[in-house]
């Protein structure tokens, strides 16, 4: 019976503990028992920890949209956590978490007090546990100095009495992906094995590795990376529970370029080496050096440095910086001292010889002498330097403190002008700014190879970078001197909307005799996007804007022009602009690049109404006030002198289109004009040069080569159907001459200006007439024939038969002789022969007549024309004429007075001229491929 009673109080209380344990069962997993749960926690914890959305089993998966947990330490806030666990593990004293993982988690660090440092006495966990895969997708530590993001973070980790684990499975951070693995002892020393990877998105860029050993009391790393062609090598030992937590460092690093890493960033080659240890009183000595084995200027986009060293002694607290130096390379050399105490570092050098030409080729060299003091800690810093040599002064002051930039003074000095500017720039989300400053008599060319300029005026800059650029600016230059032009500036700038860094710019400009307008929009001026804005320009000329601009343009009268300038980038283009220059008008469009080497034109231009005479500057004349081509160096010689400036032929490339539809001149029959001008590493080409003449056509191909000190250049022009009634339009002759006129001139010379050209010109020159017809009276007066002339004018003049002209002419250093000049009609044959010198300007020819008719009264006098080009004179032959009156007077003296007549009588019978061969060569000659000629 006893034993029957045992069994069933056994099975009694089996049965009640099944069902209690059911019961628990039951109770733990419920849902209100896992809110009942945190609610009593966060009581008990005075409302430090907060939870919503609470959902899940003490037993199974928990979640939580949102935990929050305050302390002394900081806070910290989780967003959509969730926890899976098996709490039958507890029963083997295991605490066993299969999945813990967070979308956002917000941990904010609250300031640290000193407190002394000391090591734990045990890590040991009081129950082992194990997490095998924890996930947080954002991670963001939030400290005083700033706040620290990683993103998708997977880890494990592990523990028990001996030991602790942790595993970094992924780590996306901005310079990429972390793995690793650390194990740490429970106890002391707390042996310490681990290691570290971070790896780069591309594995080719950069990897770094680390392995850590020792223990949490004496820790050691070693560490080796590579970037690109660069490696760098380090040891580092600390006791991070000494009062000098620094034992050693090693440091080594090779072949470090940042052009390699940005595109934007200067090329180097970056060497660095450090060595430091503590001797037995826990003193650090060592030595740091940076070295730069390719130093050069910034234009050259190279870093001005070659060597920064110091010698260290002392603590972490307080160091000193002994024969600290700093080698700039070609810009000169500082030196001195420094140190760093109660975490403030201050540094002072001095130089005796800087020169700013070793930081910028472009820059004057100079042998400054001053000093240099930079100061500050983690608050603030503070920079000041004051360098002077004779005429020269350059003088900084600024600080930086509660995170606004302030610049104290800033100021320049050379001969006697200056520059002087204060201002401040905070560094908070607007980063708002103001700079004002002003100009005395300041000439950038004092400080180097810049445009000469003496500019007086202020100027004024506020607003704030964020968020979006807002800015007012006011600029007002008095009494200044522009490319040696007087000149005054006034412009306001304004941002437009709060929403937009759009900058309306209105400003008003005169250089010189150059008047320009300019209203529009700046967009987004700190990207340097776009301007966009109507622009007027008037002037006196418009080569006056290369001194203002550097645009190589040619002289020319008085000018308006108008129209819408954009820019994008370094390109700039005046677009749709129309106007007015001397008696033409002139539309069209108009680019300039400045981001290539050398500038780069492109225009396309044209003109419904063009005065030839305003294309002067085009051939170095100028327009005279009477609308008339000068040349004012010599008033006596006709061809222009001006030289052609080699410099504007090199200070660009070009390739312009212009099309003048009528072109209106006063002596010439010119219809209109096409040229397509190219200009390329200071060779300039003109193919087609292209006019409408008298009916007809001038084909020409024109090159000046402007590489050398002396232009060599060629032109190969064509002379098509040119209609000789048409070329003479003011002739007072009642039967003008009828023909086409077909040729060639093929020429090269040498020589800065038309007229060195011409006066060294070598080639050739052919010009025919087929069958025409032409003045009888004029080829009656070409061979003074005055009986047959008088019997034209008693019956009137009329057409006789032209059977052909031919011209051929060769130029040889200058100097123009007929090879062959006839015109051959029906009763006379027209012979040129002499030579015109463009050399000097001087004219020899002579015009021989030979009739094929009788005359009573001919004084077969060739015509003669002399003198200048500019003073050209048209007379017989008077040494024949004489001749002839010696012969009449003695046969009036031995024979009858009827003899003396004889002299006078010309029989006629020249004869014939082989028209056709004549004709076949000089088209032959015409039509043949271009030669050029040799300079000699």
């Amino acid at each position: 019976m006893k034993r029957a009673a045992r069994r069933r109080n056994i099975a009694i209380a089996l049965g009640t503990l099944a069902i209690l344990t059911g019961v628990g069962i039951w109770v733990l997993d419920r849902e209100a028992t896992l809110i009942y749960a945190v609610n009593a926690l966060s009581g008990r914890l005075d409302g430090r920890l907060q939870a919503a959305d609470v959902r899940g089993s003490l037993l199974r998966k928990i979640e939580v949209r949102d935990l929050r947990y305050h302390d002394e330490f900081g806070a910290i806030e989780i967003e959509s956590a969730r926890l899976e666990w098996r709490p039958v593990r507890l029963l083997m004293g295991q605490v066993a978490v299969g999945e813990m993982a967070a979308e956002k988690v917000k941990l904010q660090l609250a300031p640290s007090e000193d407190e002394e440092r000391k090591p734990p006495e045990s890590l040991a966990a009081p129950i082992s546990f194990a997490v095998t895969d924890f996930n947080i997708d954002t991670l963001s530590v939030v400290r005083p100095e700033g706040t620290h993001e990683i993103r998708n973070l997977r880890a494990a980790f592990s523990g028990g009495k001996d030991r602790l684990r942790a595993e970094v499975k992924s780590l996306a951070t901005q310079y990429g992906n972390v793995t690793g693995e650390l194990k740490l002892g429970a106890h002391a020393p707390f042996a310490l094995d681990g290691h570290v990877e971070l790896t780069s998105p591309d594995p080719r860029v950069y990897s770094m590795k680390a392995k850590l050993g020792g223990s949490l009391m004496h820790a050691e790393a070693s560490i080796d990376a590579q970037a690109r062609d660069s490696t760098a090598a380090a040891t580092l030992a600390v006791a991070p529970y000494e009062a000098q937590p620094l034992t050693r460092l090693e440091l080594t690093a090779k072949n470090f370029d940042p052009h390699a890493w940005a595109a934007s960033a200067p090329v180097a080659k970056l060497n660095a080496d450090a060595r430091l240890a503590t001797d037995e009183a826990r003193k650090l000595t060592g030595t740091v050096a940076l070295t730069n084995s390719a130093p050069g200027t910034i234009d050259e986009k190279k870093l001005p440095f070659k060597h920064l060293s110091t010698m260290l002694e002392g603590t972490l607290e307080d160091m000193l910086l002994r024969d600290v130096k700093l080698d700039l390379a070609s810009a000169g050399a500082f030196a001195g001292g420094g140190a760093w105490r109660d975490g403030s570092l201050a540094v002072n050098l001095e130089t005796r010889g800087f020169n700013i030409e070793g930081l910028k080729k472009d820059l004057r060299p100079t042998a400054l002498a001053g000093k240099l003091a930079l100061s500050g800690n983690a608050e603030a810093q503070r920079v000041r330097f004051d360098l002077a040599q004779q005429a020269y002064r350059f003088r900084f002051s600024g600080a930086f403190a509660e995170g606004v930039a302030r610049i104290e003074e800033a100021y320049a000095h050379a001969g006697g002008g200056e520059l002087a500017a204060r201002g401040r720039i905070a560094l908070a989300a607007q980063k708002a700014f103001s700079v004002d400053g002003r100009l005395r008599n300041f000439d950038p060319s004092r400080f180097g190879a810049y445009p000469s300029h003496q500019v007086n005026g202020r100027f004024t800059v506020k607003g704030h970078v964020g968020p979006v650029l807002q800015v007012a600016a006011d600029v007002n230059l008095t009494d200044s001197r522009l490319g040696g032009l007087p000149a005054t500036v006034k412009g306001t700038f304004r941002s437009q909307r709060t929403d937009t860094a759009d900058v309306s710019m209105d400003v008003a400009m005169q250089v010189g005799g150059t008047r320009a307008t300019a209203k529009g929009v700046v967009r987004d001026p700190a990207d340097k996007r776009s301007i966009d804005m109507a622009l007027t320009l008037a002037g006196g000329s418009l080569g006056e804007l290369y001194k203002i601009i550097g645009i190589p343009l040619p002289a020319t009268p008085a000018y308006r022009i108008e129209g819408r300038l954009v820019q994008s980038g370094e390109q700039w283009e005046f677009r749709k602009f129309a106007g007015r220059v001397g008696d033409s008008d002139l539309s069209g469009d108009f680019l300039v690049d400045r981001g290539r080497a050398p500038q780069f034109i492109k225009a396309d231009l044209k003109s419904n109404r063009l005065a030839l005479v305003d294309l002067a500057g085009f051939v170095g004349a100028e327009k005279t006030a009477e609308g008339k081509v000068a040349t004012p160096e010599d008033a006596s010689r006709v061809l222009p002198q001006k030289p052609y400036s080699l410099e504007k032929l090199k200070s660009a490339d070009a390739d312009v289109k212009f099309e003048g539809r009528r072109v209106i001149t006063e002596q010439l029959p010119v219809n209109d004009m096409t040229a397509h001008l190219v200009l390329k590493g200071g060779v300039l080409t003109l193919a087609p040069l292209n006019f409408g003449v008298a009916g007809g056509n001038l084909v020409s191909n024109i090159t000046l080569d402007g590489r050398k000190p002396v232009i060599v250049s060629s032109a190969d022009i064509r002379v098509r159907s040119l209609q000789l009634d048409q070329l003479l339009p003011k002739m007072n002759v009642q039967q003008a001459s009828v023909g086409e006129v077909d040729g060639r001139v093929n020429l090269t010379a040498r020589g800065n200006s038309i007229a060195a050209m011409l006066g060294s010109a070598n080639g050739e020159t052919s010009l025919v007439v087929g069958e025409g017809e032409v003045s009888d009276l004029i080829l009656r007066l070409s061979n003074l024939d005055v009986a047959n002339t008088l019997l034209v004018l008693m019956r009137g003049d009329k057409k006789i038969p032209l059977r052909c002209m031919v011209a051929d002419l060769t130029f040889e250093n200058g100097i123009m002789q007929p090879r062959q000049f006839v015109i051959d009609t029906t009763h006379t044959a027209l012979v040129g022969e002499g030579k015109a010198n463009f050399a000097d300007e001087t004219l020899d020819l002579r015009l021989v007549a030979k009739p094929r008719g009788p005359s009573l009264l001919s004084l077969r006098g060739p015509i003669v024309v002399g003198g200048s080009f500019a003073d050209p004179s048209v007379r017989p032959d008077l040494k024949r004429l004489a001749a002839r009156g010696t012969a009449a007077a003695a046969l009036a003296v031995v024979a009858t007075p009827l003899a003396a007549v004889l002299p006078f009588v010309q029989a006629g019978g020249a004869p014939d001229i082989q028209c056709g061969p004549l004709l076949q060569a000089a088209k032959q000659k015409i039509h043949q491929p271009a030669i050029h000629h040799a300079q000699r």
